[in-house]
């Protein structure tokens, strides 16, 4: 069960665009043709892809979650900035967004474990590879499961690294059970109150490995992995990625 209600006063706080984020895009997009063609999977409440849009690029976000477009249209208050939102899934965006033609696809801060099975995962990376351009970037950037299971306790939890603001913190677990891995998320607010937003929510818990093997059967030739946008180095200990397929 979710609760994104919950979820969205806090979303921005929790996960905040950085310099390093904005450099690392801009980085892939400079040998790029003007203006680069963005296209974000799971904008949430599209606050990375207004700042892309501000950096002069065309920018596309698709969402599923009513909360979270509604935060994103009220971000966009230009009617001239180059961007735009749809409500489409990642089973739907195959069908109604152009082939060969965005030049980077990215999804943030976990959302594309939140795809339910094996095969619709492998839809993803196939879909993406068939929208992106010739020279085309997908990003990915996941929790690094390997290390959170590697940590897990006699009962198969593993907590996440708490993310902590000036108003509330966001507390998360996974747990491996016979159904599937299950995340389970709350928000902590300054008075002690706990806000639900994944109870019991099963995800798609994709690895380094599944990412290259995926990648590969898609047609992508080219992985690199990083512990953050600043490039350094992906090791056992790290408790996120940030991949590069080209």
């Amino acid at each position: 069960m979710e609760n994104f209600r919950n979820f969205v006063e806090y979303y921005d706080e929790f996960f905040p665009v950085t310099e390093s984020e904005l450099s690392f895009f801009s980085e892939l997009s400079a040998a790029q043709k003007k203006p680069s063609k963005f296209l974000e999977v799971g904008c949430s409440t599209g606050l990375c892809a207004l700042h892309l849009a501000k950096l002069h690029n065309d920018v596309t976000g698709i969402e599923v979650i009513k909360n979270f477009l509604d935060s994103a249209f009220l971000k966009n208050r230009s009617p001239i900035l180059p961007l735009r939102y749809f409500k489409l899934s990642t089973t739907e965006m195959g069908n109604f967004l152009g082939k060969n033609f965005y030049n980077i696809i990215y999804t943030l801060n976990d959302r594309i474990v939140l795809i339910p099975t094996k095969n619709q995962m492998k839809d993803f990376f196939h879909n993406c590879k068939q929208m992106l351009t010739e020279n085309g970037y997908l990003i990915l950037n996941i929790l690094n499961f390997e290390y959170l299971f590697s940590i897990a306790d006699e009962k198969k939890n593993s907590e996440i690294p708490t993310k902590t603001t000036i108003r509330a913190k966001l507390i998360s677990h996974i747990t491996c059970t016979q159904n599937g891995v299950l995340l389970n998320r709350k928000i902590e607010t300054g008075n002690g109150k706990l806000l639900p937003v994944f109870e019991n929510t099963k995800i798609y818990p994709l690895t380094k490995t599944e990412i290259c093997e995926f990648g590969k059967q898609a047609g992508f030739t080219n992985f690199e992995f990083y512990a953050d946008y600043n490039k350094n180095p992906l090791t056992e200990n790290s408790p996120e990625l940030v991949c590069v397929l080209s």
